[in-house]
Formats: structure tokens, C-alpha cells, sequence
């Protein structure tokens, strides 16, 4: 205590003289420096980082220096800094004692804020050491683990210290992990009872056990897996395992069964192998062949003496306790009405002696009936005027015991006179048909006449384009048709031949009015032949280089006319056959391989739809294209594979036509080509406003377009737009090209002959995903050329409605008609063609 005031005393004298100091006394002339504003920077203990830490003052005046002792450290610690005022002597006093200064650098702490457990889930029993350590620990910390590492299943708490630099560092800390190894499941996939299907019973113990179990599991015990009696039953299993480190293992119960044994039923018949006959006894049937053990108990419905249907069943005596109820399937069986015996029966007609028409009625019946049997009646046994007719008759009978008598109908007749016959027959095949019936009017051959031609190499002006062409598609319906015109003018031939030779072919029935069925003569330039075969009638001509064969049917109450002509064209055998009647029409050709070709008309509620098929070459050369075609009241529409494809036959083309003036209203092409598919629409180009005139100049170095076109006059040439909507290098969007189109020029206006020719028409088409583009692009590629679609938006849309829906449906009618059926149908000629040696086909 008296040292502690000691030293407060000095400290109060330190504290006068330094006052003293700071005042503005001056002695000897020296200045007094003044310390008031002179502090340590320093207001909070440091902490450690391992850099050096320093304290120093601040405010010392102009020319004021210190020197100081324990103002630096690095390491963690509490120090005591000093400091002495260095000062020219000469010019200033002493100055007061700066107060030496206590400061400290504090511990660090370390950074955890990465330090984790390496632990996400529980381990699973495996026998092997499981660890859980801490990961990113910091530098100069290292762990010291309790309860981290375990072999055995379990539920643990890893606890941590650490090894760090205490002298700088406080104490780390890290929460314990609650960390577990979880039992193992044994793998039972492998484990399943020795149970494949139901036992049969047989007097001995049946069991079932387990197999396929893992190592380290055996069976405990077993509930239910063993069975003497039949019977459905439930067997349970226990295991021996680990019980420490492991799951229990557990197996499904296994639902099992004895099933009754089945008697060998393999022998067992009735005793009945075809239909009684009634006669007035008792007919029963039995069962035989019983295995042993099973005999009959009873039976339902095995006995009968009246005619008729009998279900026979039968129930047995067995062991129901150990096999199934044997089973026989019932019998159906029969006593049948008996047959009166009809052999002597007849009609008290002669056929050779037919009755010839007197005016009087005319009666035939039937004589010799058996005992039993009389008539009930009959009809269409009398008649009084000429014709054929047809008896039949009625019995009273025995109906209990015996089968209906029956008799067969009497096709019986009055003659006519045989003047009438010829005519008859030559009468039943009508007039030459007319296959352009079926088109309308606007699509006869005299509608599509074009006199002059057209040479684009100059500009033509639109308004001299004909509109009355017919395209690719709508040729393939003329092409057959013109075969057929020519074959029906040699059938014209035959006809002109009939009013002159029905008179011969009378004569010839007066003279053989037994037999008239198959006659030959000669008719103007025609050797003929004619055969009756009931109510179907058979005409055939030849002449030179032709032949005609007539077919008329008649007996379904149709007027069914089937002709084949035979002629050459170009040194070419050439068939044509047709089949007309009502509202059908169907000509097919066989030209080899100049050409075949099928063209059928169905005409119903006033619509017309038809097929072409249409091939030439031969062999792996030969070219098939297909159409399918619709008239209604406004438009013929058809559809198929011919056009101006980039691949021959590899299109589909649509192409509507309007009835009122024949005139083709645009088409719609379908076209895969390599890679890409292009649906692209045609309109006529009299049909765009603003299009005036058009030259054409072929251009060879053109791949898009062989001709290089000019619009209106202008010497610059029409440019097309790529099309990017496709992403392919030379689609177009749109452009100008040169279609086929056909026209007739008249030969000879009296007879109606016209010869066909090609005239390329130009037609806009424009790729269908840019209708809605062209017109601008047009106009931006060529100088502001403005161009209007006229067409009747009306006619677009049966384009476009007609596209979707005849695609598909050409798609799949080309898949199924043949050149083969073609050829089949027109088939060979008449053998007596070939008996008689004629020219011709």
C-alpha cells in the first residue's frame, strides 16, 4: 500500500511538470513544443492473422519525431508500447513524456464455414468398416474422432476435437453427427418354392419346399406345405438368419393345390353312329366303353319312337371324394321322317312333242304317285297363250312320320310362232353404245378444237391462248375412248348389217324350227355366227382384219350388252371389250405394248365417278399410270399420275374442269423429288390480270426453268423467288412454265373425225405454303409488276377440297388395280375365230 501511494505521487509530479511544459513560458529563448493533439492510434484490440501488428502516434507537430519500444508484434499477447519525442534540443525545452501505451492482439478464429461431415445417408451392412470424417478442415487443424468409424449394424454419435495452435487461436468446435448403418436385405430374387403346377391326387404325401435360398439363410420351419387329400391348401415359411445385421427374409405364401384325378373317359361312346329311320319301334342309344369304377346311374332322353331331334344325356356313378365327375358330352341324335318312294312319278309331258298354241287352255300333271300321297295342288300348270311356264305341285302327305314329297318343277311351254324369233334375238343387242354419254356435253372432242398454233419464240398475247385445252391428267380418259370410238365403228359395221340379215337368219329358223340354236351365214362383208343359250344370246362377225363378238344377257331382268372387237392399228393387234347397261359402262384395251388400257363410268344420282388405268412398255420398261375421276353438276375433277412430273408417273395431278364450258379452271400437283415434297397450284394464265403477253427463249443453262420468260413486252426477263419455306437451293415459290395441253383439229366435220395434237400453254404455279407471298414477291422481283388471280375463288376451293380429298383415295385405288386384271378382262377372242381361220386380230 505504501508503494502504490509512492508511485501515485511521482505520477501527480510527472503530471505538474508536463503541465508546466505545455505552457508559453520559454526559457533561455527555446520554444516549448506543444503535445497537446499528440495520441496512440490505436482504439481496439487486434486479431490474430499472422501478419504484424503495430500501434503509433499521431499528431506529433512539424519536426517531431518518436522512437518507440513494444509498439510491434505478431503473435497473440498483451504488450506495452513506449515512445520518445526526438526535437532539436537547441531550439526547444524538454517536452513532456508521452504516457506509454498497453494494447493487445486477441486470438483468431478459424474458418468452418466449409467444414462438413462426410456423411449423406445410411450405410448398409456389408461387414466392412464404415468411417464418417469432417471434410475442408483448415490449415493447422487437424481432428480427433469419437465413434466415427463402426463395423456393426447400429445408430452412433461422432463426436470431434481438434489439434490447432492454441497460442494464437481460440478453441474450434463442430456439432456431433448422428450417423447409422442400417441391416442388410438378403437378396431373395432367387428364392421360390419347388411348386410349378397343381399335383393330381394318388394316395401319397404331397409336399412343396423352398429353394434357391441365399447363403447364411436356412428354412426354420414350414406351415401348410404338405397334403395327402385333394385339395387347395397355403404354405408358410420361416427362416434361420442374422438377425444382428440383417433384414428378415421373407418368401410369399405359396397357394398350392391337389387337384381329384380325372377318369379315363378316352373310351366312352354312345352306341350310335347315324340317324334311325322311323318304322314304329323304339330306338334308344346306350353308353359303352366305361373305365373301371364308373358305371351308369341314370339316363335323360335315350330312348324315342316317334321321328324327330333327341338330346341324349347321362349321369354316372363314381369316387366323388378322389376324382372328378367323369364327364360325356350329350348326344344329338335323330330318328328321321321316312322318304316316300317318288321314282315312279312323273309329269304327263313330253318335252320333244311341245305343245303348240290352238287357243285352248293347255293342262299338265303328275301321274304315278305312291300309296299315301295325293295332290293338293298345283301351279303355273294350265295356260292358254304361247309361252314358257313353269308347273309345280303340292302334296297331301303322311307330315307325322314321313319327309315332304317333293317333285321337281316342270319348265313347260306353248310354242310361239317362229317368225318372231330372229327379230327377238337380234333386238336383244340394242344399238352401238356411246361411251361419251357419260361426259357432259362441253367435253366432246368438237368442243376442244384449236385451229392454229402457237410459237412463243415472239411474244404472244395472252388473249390468243385457248382455254378449250385438255390436260395431261383429263387425256388419259380420251385416249381409251378414242380405241373404243374406233372399235364400235366396226361394231357400227355389224349393225348396219341387221335389217338386211334378220331375214336371213328367219329363213334359217323356219327351216330348222327344232333346232336353230347356232347359226352361221353371211352378211354383207361380215361372216356371222349366232347362238341361243336360253335368254343369253352370242352374235360374231368377222371381215377382213376384224373381229366382233356381241354377248347379251338378259336373264336377271337386265339388259347386259358385252362386246370384244378385234382389229390392228399400225400393224398391231389391238381387243377392245366393252360391258354396257343402265347406268354402267366399262372399255378396256389390249395393245400390247403399245398400250393397255381400263376406263369404267358408274352413273348414280346423276353424278358420274370412274377409274382409267392406263400402261405402256413391257417388262420392268412398262409405265402405269392410274386416274380417278368425278362429274357432278359443276365439275369434273380427276385425279392421278399423269403430267408434266420432274420423274415421269411420279406426280399426282389434279385437274378440275368446269362443265358449263369444257375449260380446264387449274390444277393442284403433288411431287416428292429426293428429299423434299412439293404441293404446288397451276392457274391459267388468262386467268392473272396483269399479264398481257408472253415469249418464251429456251434456256439451256437454266436448271429451274428451260425457258427464259418475258411478260408484257419487256426485255427483261421474268424472276422467280427461292422458296424458303421449303429450305431447298432451286425451289421456286412461284414462276411461269410451259404445261401440255391437247386440242383437237377437225379432218372431216361429216363423219366426225378429229386428230389430236400437243400445244405447250404457259400456266402460273405458285408453291401452296406461299399463296399468301407470290403476288408481293412478283411485284418486288420485276420492276413493280402487279398481277391479279382472276380465277373464281369459288374453283380454287374444289381444287383444294378436291386435292385433299382425292389424294388418298388415288393412293390407294393405284395399288390395287393391274395390268393383269386389264388383260384378263378383255381375255381371247371367240375360238371360233380361230376354228374358221379368219383374218384379224
Amino acid at each position: 500500500m505504501k508503494k502504490l501511494l509512492c508511485v501515485l505521487m511521482f505520477a501527480l509530479s510527472l503530471c505538474c511538470i508536463c503541465l508546466a511544459a505545455c505552457g508559453d513560458n520559454e526559457t533561455e529563448g527555446k520554444k516549448d513544443i506543444n503535445v497537446a493533439g499528440i495520441t496512440w492510434e490505436y482504439s481496439a484490440p487486434f486479431k490474430y492473422d499472422g501478419t504484424e501488428k503495430t500501434v503509433y502516434l499521431t499528431g506529433l507537430p512539424a519536426g517531431i519525431t518518436a522512437t518507440y519500444k513494444g509498439n510491434t508484434a505478431t503473435v497473440a499477447g498483451e504488450y506495452t508500447a513506449t515512445a520518445t519525442l526526438n526535437y532539436d534540443e537547441e531550439k526547444f525545452n524538454a517536452p513532456a513524456a508521452v504516457l506509454p501505451l498497453d494494447w493487445k492482439i486477441d486470438k483468431g478464429d478459424y474458418n468452418f464455414s466449409d467444414v462438413k461431415w462426410n456423411y449423406n445417408k445410411a450405410f448398409n451392412y456389408d461387414g466392412s468398416s464404415k468411417k464418417v470424417e469432417l471434410d475442408n478442415l483448415p490449415l493447422g487443424v487437424t481432428a480427433v474422432y469419437e465413434d466415427n468409424e463402426k463395423t456393426d449394424v447400429g445408430e452412433y454419435v461422432a463426436k470431434v476435437e481438434f489439434n490447432y495452435d492454441e497460442s494464437n487461436y481460440n478453441k474450434p468446435s463442430f456439432e456431433n453427427l448422428i450417423w447409422k448403418i442400417n441391416k442388410r436385405a438378403y437378396d431373395m430374387s432367387g428364392a421360390t418354392w419347388n411348386y410349378d403346377s397343381a399335383f393330381t391326387y394318388d394316395g401319397s404325401e404331397k409336399s412343396v419346399t423352398v429353394k434357391g435360398l441365399p447363403s447364411g439363410v436356412t428354412v426354420k420351419s414350414y406351415t401348410g406345405n404338405k397334403a395327402v387329400n385333394a385339395g387347395s391348401y397355403t404354405a408358410s415359411v420361416a427362416f434361420n438368419y442374422d438377425e444382428t445385421n440383417y433384414e428378415a427374409p421373407e418368401l410369399a405364401n405359396l397357394s398350392w393345390v391337389i387337384n381329384k384325378a380325372d377318369y379315363d373317359m378316352s373310351g366312352a361312346t354312345w352306341n350310335y353312329d347315324s340317324a334311325f329311320t322311323y318304322d314304329g319301334s323304339e330306338k334308344n342309344v346306350t353308353v359303352k366303353g366305361l373305365p373301371s369304377g364308373v358305371t351308369v346311374k341314370s339316363y335323360t332322353d335315350n330312348k324315342a319312337v316317334n321321328a324327330g331331334s333327341y338330346t341324349a344325356s347321362v349321369a354316372f356313378n363314381y369316387d366323388e371324394t378322389n376324382y372328378e365327375a367323369p364327364e360325356l358330352a350329350n348326344l344329338s341324335w335323330v330318328i328321321n321322317k321316312a322318304d316316300y318312294d317318288m321314282s315312279k312319278v312323273k309329269w304327263d309331258y313330253n318335252a320333244l312333242l311341245s305343245i303348240t298354241y290352238d287357243g285352248s287352255e293347255k293342262t299338265v300333271s303328275v301321274i304315278g304317285l305312291p300309296d299315301g300321297v295325293t295332290v293338293k295342288s298345283y301351279t303355273g300348270n294350265k295356260a292358254t297363250e304361247i309361252g314358257n311356264y313353269n308347273a309345280t305341285v303340292e302334296f297331301y302327305y303322311d307330315e307325322a312320320n314321313y319327309n315332304k314329297p317333293t317333285f321337281a318343277p316342270l319348265a313347260w311351254k306353248i310354242k310361239q310362232s317362229v317368225k318372231d324369233v330372229a327379230a327377238k334375238v337380234i333386238n336383244a343387242f340394242g344399238s352401238v353404245p356411246d361411251p361419251w354419254e357419260f361426259l357432259p356435253e362441253k367435253y366432246k372432242k368438237e368442243n376442244h378444237v384449236f385451229g392454229g398454233t402457237l410459237d412463243y419464240s415472239t411474244a404472244v398475247s395472252v388473249s390468243e391462248i385457248p382455254t378449250n385445252g385438255i390436260g395431261k391428267q383429263l387425256h388419259a380418259i380420251y385416249n381409251p375412248l378414242g380405241y373404243t370410238e374406233t372399235a364400235l365403228g366396226y361394231v357400227t359395221e355389224v349393225y348396219k348389217t341387221f335389217s338386211a340379215g334378220v331375214s336371213l337368219y328367219q329363213e334359217y329358223i323356219n327351216n330348222h324350227e327344232d333346232d336353230y340354236t347356232d347359226y352361221t351365214g353371211t352378211w354383207g362383208v361380215f361372216s356371222i355366227r349366232i347362238t341361243i343359250a336360253g335368254d343369253k344370246y352370242a352374235l360374231l362377225a368377222k371381215a377382213a382384219g376384224v373381229t366382233v363378238e356381241l354377248y347379251s344377257d338378259t336373264t336377271d331382268g337386265l339388259e347386259k350388252i358385252v362386246g370384244r372387237v378385234g382389229f390392228a392399228v399400225a400393224g398391231k393387234n389391238v381387243a377392245v371389250k366393252y360391258n354396257v347397261y343402265n347406268d354402267y359402262f366399262r372399255a378396256a384395251i389390249n395393245a400390247g405394248e403399245i398400250l393397255t388400257s381400263d376406263i369404267e363410268f358408274v352413273r348414280k344420282s346423276g353424278k358420274v365417278t370412274g377409274v382409267v388405268y392406263e400402261t405402256t412398255g413391257v417388262g420392268s420398261a412398262r409405265l402405269t399410270t392410274c386416274s380417278v375421276l368425278e362429274i357432278t353438276d359443276n365439275y369434273l375433277i380427276i385425279t392421278g399420275n399423269k403430267g408434266d412430273f420432274a420423274v415421269p408417273g411420279q406426280g399426282v395431278n389434279v385437274e378440275v374442269y368446269k362443265n358449263a364450258t369444257g375449260a380446264l379452271c387449274g390444277t393442284e400437283v403433288y411431287e416428292d423429288i429426293k428429299t423434299a415434297s412439293y404441293d404446288t397450284c397451276w392457274f391459267n394464265i388468262y386467268d392473272i390480270g396483269g399479264i398481257n403477253s408472253i415469249k418464251a427463249v429456251m434456256d439451256t443453262k437454266n436448271d429451274k426453268n428451260p425457258d427464259s420468260i418475258y411478260l408484257n413486252g419487256s426485255e427483261k426477263v421474268f424472276l422467280q423467288e427461292f422458296n424458303s419455306k421449303l429450305g431447298i437451293k432451286t425451289s421456286r415459290q412461284y414462276d411461269i412454265e410451259f404445261k401440255t395441253m391437247y386440242f383437237y383439229k377437225e379432218v372431216d366435220g361429216e363423219t366426225g373425225k378429229y386428230e389430236l395434237f400437243e400445244q405447250k400453254i404457259p400456266m402460273l404455279f405458285v408453291q401452296r405454303v406461299n399463296l399468301n407471298d407470290y403476288v408481293a414477291d412478283i411485284k418486288k422481283n420485276n420492276d413493280g409488276l402487279t398481277v391479279v388471280n382472276n380465277s373464281l375463288s369459288a374453283d380454287n376451293a374444289v381444287i383444294a377440297a378436291a386435292y385433299n380429298m382425292y389424294l388418298p383415295v388415288y393412293k390407294q385405288l393405284k395399288e390395287k388395280i393391274t395390268y393383269e386384271i386389264t388383260v384378263e378382262y378383255v381375255g381371247e377372242r371367240n375360238d371360233w375365230f380361230d376354228q374358221e381361220n379368219p383374218e384379224g386380230e
